[in-house]
């Protein structure tokens, strides 16, 4: 117990490698394709204990999607890093949040300067970033089935979209506030 009351949570690394079936309830996994950017992060892991005071458990930008137990979906998006807007939220201020508005189960998404939303075209967050950052994912909620994907823009010069694509990952890996910046983080503390 922290001395302003709240519990801070302590994660034990049980297992490292290649895992497969049901997770147990109360279960944290960190997941990557054996190929992405935080593949080797995850294999540097080691059994011991990850506390819940990481920069990744701080005030962050989040982005995080729930249930309520009629059904209804709760997308959330926080700003954060803009003094005088808005400061973020810890995960467990996110994760209170949702109990207040309802939810039965919700899951953080990757946040920092990541955390962009979108409605009908523009963007109605104030981003933590200078520029909105590129990312391979994104949770899309459509009125109406999508219709046919546009062209693809204009293809950049292959060094010029491998640049722009390391120049993404780099400023993700650097984020505390995002999944890759905890991965990061994991990789360089002692074992405990």
């Amino acid at each position: 117990m922290r001395a302003d009351g709240w519990a801070e949570t302590t994660y034990a690394v049980e297992s490292v490698g290649q895992l497969g079936g049901p997770v147990l309830a109360g279960t944290v996994v960190l997941s990557t394709p054996a190929s992405g950017a935080s593949a080797a992060a995850l294999a540097a892991l080691e059994r011991g204990n990850v506390d819940g005071t990481t920069p990744f458990h701080r005030r962050n930008p989040r982005t995080a999607v729930g249930a309520t137990a009629d059904g209804r979906l709760l997308i959330v998006t926080v700003d954060g890093r803009q003094p005088g807007h808005s400061v973020g939220m810890s995960l467990r201020e996110l994760a209170e949040l949702f109990v207040r508005l309802g939810a039965r189960s919700a899951i953080n998404l990757d946040g920092g300067g990541s955390t962009t939303m979108v409605i009908d075209g523009t963007i109605v967050n104030r981003i933590s970033d200078p520029q909105e950052r590129r990312v391979p994912t994104a949770v899309l909620v459509l009125r109406e089935p999508a219709p046919p994907a546009p062209p693809p823009p204009a293809a950049m010069a292959p060094e010029a979209e491998a640049a722009a694509q390391q120049a993404d990952l780099d400023a993700a890996a650097e984020d505390p506030g995002s999944t890759a910046g905890l991965l990061q983080w994991l990789a360089t503390q002692e074992p405990g």
